[in-house]
């Protein structure tokens, strides 16, 4: 008894709490003046509430913390394309925006709350990158990448037969391709993998497969984005039979060297229990931007997989179903719509521009 009560002592005793804090033999160092010490600033969150509903395929939600980005939509701008289902913003606001459904591309001018068609290409196409020399690779849902110039020339680039082509990147030196191989009698996809090019479309790797089971996580890679950290891809598991465009999937964060680091499927206070993402990219602090069409949303993800907040577009007006985005050299978030077959048609279609901070 006597033994405890003075272990207890030594234990409390605040003259002895330097052995409380040692955790090795060796001691500690003293605070010297001449080390640094680096300022770390915390980022600013704030609460937003969840709602419950009886629903039971709708998620309940209490809330959750939102640490940004902060959005302010700066500009619109019309256009007669139903649906903007790829955007890439150029300098001297210029840009290039793909029809999937309708089958063309447009080159295009931005001005004031409208837009100019400087040129359009009738041709299939899933998706599109700019490549340095300003051409266009196509992947049309085929097996072969094309190249595309706005004057109408075409060239052939690569095949993957017997795989079908869908997401395309550029980045650097490196062009990163999702193949996939068709179901019979189905709009759906399996055995998802991702091919690495060099710029003359020689085949340097293959990603998309587990390393201790050997299995292939990808099911469909449709978009792609990566930087020098990270490699992003929307994995779709399936088809939108109302519009034929993606459904419900995830988005799948790789290393460059193919290993899968997270996997993004979490609504987040989202109204729908599935995640349909149609589009993505990067912002220059690595932020990955997703579009969800069904929610009318724009998820914001970091660079661990981890979401930090959305942009609800419903509480911004009246822009239905964000189909691209995209972020130009000027940090401005562009975002394309469409539309869905249970909604009214319209006659145009707007692109909206956001500031982000």
């Amino acid at each position: 008894m006597e033994d405890q009560k003075e272990q207890s002592n030594q234990i409390l005793n605040p003259h002895q709490i330097s052995k409380l804090l040692t955790t090795s033999r060796f001691p500690i160092p003293e605070c010297l003046l001449t080390k640094h010490v680096h300022l770390l600033s915390l980022q600013q969150a704030k609460f937003k509430p969840g709602c419950f509903s009886k629903n039971i395929r709708w998620n309940l939600e209490f809330g959750c913390l939102y640490k940004g980005p902060n959005y302010k939509m700066i500009g619109s701008n019309s256009t007669k394309m139903k649906c903007v289902s790829k955007i890439i913003h150029l300098q001297n606001s210029s840009g290039i925006i793909a029809n999937y459904k309708d089958e063309f591309i447009q080159k295009v001018k931005f001005k004031s709350d409208e837009i100019k068609v400087e040129n359009e290409i009738k041709t299939k196409v899933f998706d599109l990158a700019m490549m340095p020399d300003g051409k266009l690779l196509l992947s049309k849902e085929t097996s072969d990448l094309e190249l595309f110039s706005m004057n109408g020339d075409r060239e052939f680039f690569h095949s993957f037969y017997p795989f079908l082509t869908f997401g395309v990147y550029v980045c650097k030196d490196e062009i990163f391709v999702g193949i996939a191989k068709s179901l019979e009698k189905s709009k759906n996809y399996r055995d998802g993998r991702i091919v690495v090019l060099d710029m003359k479309g020689q085949e340097k790797c293959t990603f998309g497969t587990e390393i201790k089971s050997g299995k292939l996580f990808f099911n469909c890679p449709t978009r792609i984005v990566a930087n020098s950290d990270i490699i992003c891809v929307i994995d779709t598991f399936k088809r939108d039979e109302d519009n034929n465009m993606l459904s419900d999937g995830r988005i799948v964060g790789l290393n460059h060297k193919g290993e899968k680091k997270w996997s993004y499927s979490d609504k987040s206070g989202a109204l729908f229990e599935l995640f349909h993402p149609q589009n993505i990219t990067l912002t220059s602090a690595g932020l990955i931007l997703a579009s969800d069409y069904r929610d009318d949303s724009i998820h914001a993800i970091n660079k661990d997989g981890d979401i930090t907040g959305w942009i609800k577009l419903q509480d911004i007006g009246n822009p239905r179903f964000p189909m691209s985005v995209d972020v130009d050299d000027q940090g401005i978030l562009w975002v394309g719509c469409g539309t869905k077959k249970n909604y009214q048609e319209v006659k145009t279609q707007k692109i909206y521009s956001f500031k982000l901070s």
